[in-house]
């Protein structure tokens, strides 16, 4: 009898992907846990998408599947680049709504931002990088429209892709076309579910469900990829076909759903909101059928959990930056606890070099990874990000 993995393997459109290359344990990887990972990774999410595979296995210690990652990626094989790929820009950390898993505590309240001189200094900085991509974020970057609007004149032209991540309550029809006219690739709003009550409580504010809604057919409308982002928890699990349903209807390209990151307000969030282990199983199964069934209309992915993209950095090499908006540097949203240097005191070349590009062998990622325990259950749950109890 064929199972539910086997059967979806055999419809995926990247048939290469049914047999995935032989792993080659590293020296941090015990056999148990690398083959339960690599039994997950052939039976669950990464279908057809060779890039994840080769991903999947430089985590892992194989030095297969590192070595072509060098290869794609234009990555050198010392782990150590001369340059970030990406960078992500948090330009002020004002938002409208206060979300209850927040990672970088973002609201109302927040005042950390970057002066206009010092936003201008550092977009220019990034393009003398020759950094592959930009992620516009915050806070809410509609907040600060000047802001905004200065990114997009700086790096307008310049053959970077851009990407704008937005709670969606702030689009308007002038936006859309002024993010459409500066090439933006993707926008990407965040929605918490299918259930507008539930997303409204998280997000702080009654009718913000309707809005972000509205915010991202707009987008889709003006004929930019949209892209939504769910962080999964007990709340939504529930309402995700609701979620499916409304996305596709709004024009939405690409649903990737995901776990918490456990930084900010997502730190004590995770003990009261976080899905369970069956939950997770369960909606995993619902999403690899989804997206098999949507896939030649929108993209539906189970997005890699915080530990497994640590354990991946550590074997890949540090590739992006975070530049917040009280002008601390750090690597990456998922690691945003922890702080390489600042803008205001050196530019981003010296911060690189110095300590940025070689932060997947310091001290403090060691100590993140030991903060968190890995977690992997018999079935679909990869690697959950979990607090120790200790």
């Amino acid at each position: 009898m064929t199972s539910e993995f086997e059967a979806a393997s055999t419809g995926s459109s990247a048939t290469a992907l049914a047999s995935p290359p032989p792993l080659v344990r590293g020296p941090d990887l015990g056999p148990d846990l690398a083959d339960d990972i690599q039994a997950s990774l052939a039976g669950a999410y990464i279908l057809d998408d060779r890039l994840q595979w080769v991903e999947a296995l430089a985590a892992l210690g194989g030095v297969r599947g590192r070595e072509a990652w060098y290869r794609l990626a234009g990555m050198k094989p010392d782990g150590v680049n001369p340059r970030p790929l990406a960078a992500q820009i948090e330009f002020t950390q004002r938002c409208n709504l206060t979300c209850s898993f927040c990672y970088n505590d973002s609201g109302p309240d927040n005042r950390d931002e970057l002066s206009m001189d010092c936003l201008a200094s550092v977009c220019q900085q990034l393009i003398d990088l020759q950094v592959a991509e930009l992620i516009i974020s915050g806070g809410e970057p509609l907040m600060r429209p000047a802001h905004l609007g200065l990114v997009l004149d700086i790096f307008s032209g310049s053959g970077i892709p851009i990407h704008v991540l937005t709670n969606g309550t702030l689009m308007t029809d002038a936006w859309c076309r002024r993010l459409k006219d500066a090439g933006a690739v993707t926008l990407q709003v965040s929605l918490d579910g299918g259930d507008p009550a539930v997303h409204d409580v998280v997000r702080g504010r009654r009718g913000s469900w309707a809005k972000a809604l509205g915010g991202l057919a707009m987008a889709a409308d003006h004929g930019l990829h949209t892209f939504v982002s769910t962080v999964l928890t007990r709340d939504n699990v529930a309402s995700l076909p609701a979620l499916v349903d409304a996305c596709y209807l709004a024009g939405c390209r690409t649903l990737n759903i995901g776990d918490l990151i456990t930084w900010g307000r997502g730190d004590p969030f995770m003990a009261s909101g976080a899905c369970t282990d069956d939950q997770y199983d369960d909606a995993a199964e619902f999403i690899r059928a989804r997206g098999l069934a949507l896939q030649d209309h929108m993209d539906i992915r189970l997005a890699v959990s915080m530990y497994f993209y640590i354990c991946q950095l550590r074997y890949r090499g540090q590739e992006s930056m975070l530049i917040r908006g009280d002008g601390s540097v750090r690597p990456h949203c998922t690691l945003s606890g922890i702080v390489c240097g600042s803008v205001h005191e050196e530019s981003l070349a010296e911060i690189w070099d110095r300590r940025l590009a070689a932060v997947h062998r310091s001290a403090e990622l060691d100590a993140v990874l030991a903060a968190h325990q890995l977690v992997v259950t018999p079935r679909l749950r990869q690697i959950r990000c979990a607090r120790r109890s200790s």
